[in-house]
């Protein structure tokens, strides 16, 4: 009896070993890996890794029209937690398990894509299968954010073993000066392969992006950068004792060396009747020019919002209302300050001569006020008394004369009927 027991308890010992040599022969192994590291990893395709690109502006920019590049460089071997990394550049000795490099694609940016005020998601890896990272932005007072997604595309690499492949990436060139990096620092781009079939086939399962600095599991969505824009304020004055504060001035504001398609808000403080006359958009044609019109009167502004820095500009009154009207414009004052726009870099404010000429080009280094001063004086026409006068007072003499003279015949003739 008790020989019977301990053979059905072998059998069944037997059993659970064949089932699990089974089990290992035809189900698909992976990379060894933690469940920490099975839980850090984005999905990703065989072939394709998508990460962000995030670009912060002014709440009241537009998105400039712009592209990002991106270069990928191979490493060396190295150990991260505990875990080698395959070498993806020959150094020395090291022996290279991948044919082929990662071709980087593009962020691409245009002034009509949505904009967010607050901190969003972003769903990265695989359809159905994906992970929500947060945005990684820190927006400021008055600031949002636009992203873009920038495709990796892996059809050209080849694995040879599973494991960890790693390369550096960064920002390769910016087609708009005024974008720049919130960092110059290269990204890690850790890619997770392991065996998928029976056939010991190799395939992608997912990555990490991360800091250089940081060599644990923690990841970000992608790369940030800035977009640096001012605001320009223009004012009107009037000067002179034949001036008119009702007079309304025909202002022209013109960008020349723009991004074509940009475009820019104008927000216009007038009581001209018209308000329809008054531009409330620049935008920038295919020659890189914008022109907008605005009417004004004296204390009245418009405001350019969201400018790219450096951008050249003119600001004058129409030459055919300052020849109608007999006025005489002249720029007065330039003031620049961040305004309010903490990222912006405190600019000196100046004053210039008052003889200044309003049509030359100025170049916008930080938020700009102007104050433009359109002057009407002369003198009272007194001249044209003076010269008539000899003859009006002759003419008043002989009046007199006149008067008197028909008084004394009037006198003599009464005295002559009295007799």
């Amino acid at each position: 009896m008790k020989i019977k027991k301990a053979m059905h308890k072998l059998l069944r010992i037997l059993s659970v070993l064949i089932l699990m040599i089974f089990s290992m022969t035809f189900f698909p192994q992976t990379v060894q890996a933690s469940n920490e590291i099975a839980a850090s990893i984005i999905p990703a395709s065989v072939n394709s890794i998508v990460i962000q690109n995030f670009l912060i502006l002014d709440a009241t920019a537009y998105v400039p029209n712009a592209k990002i590049s991106f270069a990928i460089l191979p490493l060396a071997a190295a150990e991260i937690n505990d875990s080698t990394v395959h070498a993806t550049k020959s150094v020395g000795s090291e022996s290279i398990s991948v044919k082929g490099t990662p071709r980087m694609g593009y962020a691409s940016f245009s002034s009509n894509q949505d904009t967010y005020t607050a901190v969003q998601q972003s769903a990265v890896g695989l359809a159905g299968n994906t992970q929500m990272l947060n945005d990684n932005v820190t927006l400021m007072t008055g600031e949002k954010y636009a992203k873009a997604e920038v495709k990796i595309d892996l059809s050209k690499v080849k694995f040879y073993e599973p494991g960890i492949y790693r390369y550096a990436v960064s920002e390769a060139e910016i087609s708009d000066s005024s974008i720049t990096a919130e960092s110059d620092e290269q990204k890690y781009l850790d890619i997770y392969v392991v065996s998928n079939n029976e056939n010991d086939a190799l395939a992608v399962s997912g990555y990490l992006l991360k800091d250089q600095t940081d060599e644990g599991l923690s990841k970000t969505a992608g790369f940030v950068n800035v977009y640096t824009a001012y605001d320009l304020t223009v004012k009107n004055t009037v000067s002179g004792n034949q001036s008119r504060d009702d007079q309304y001035f025909n202002y022209v504001i013109k960008l020349v060396g723009c991004t074509p398609n940009n475009q820019y808000d104008i927000t216009t403080i007038s009581t001209y009747a018209d308000l329809s006359a008054n531009a409330t958009k620049l935008t920038v044609k295919s020659d890189g020019t914008a022109i907008g019109v605005v009417w004004l009167k004296a204390g009245e502004t418009f405001t350019v919002y969201g400018m790219p820095a450096n951008t050249v500009y003119y600001t004058y009154v129409d030459e055919a209302t300052l020849k109608e009207t007999g006025y005489t414009s002249k720029l007065t004052y330039i003031g620049q300050s961040p305004s309010g726009k903490q990222r912006q870099v405190q600019a000196k404010s100046i004053s210039i001569s008052e003889d200044s000429n309003s049509t030359v080009s100025h170049t916008l280094v930080a938020t700009t006020n102007l104050i433009i001063n359109n002057d009407k004086a002369g003198v009272i026409p007194t001249g044209i008394i003076l010269k008539t006068a000899p003859y009006a007072a002759i003419c008043a003499v002989g009046t007199v004369g006149l008067i008197l003279f028909a008084l004394m015949r009037r006198k003599k003739e009464h005295q002559e009927t009295e007799q």
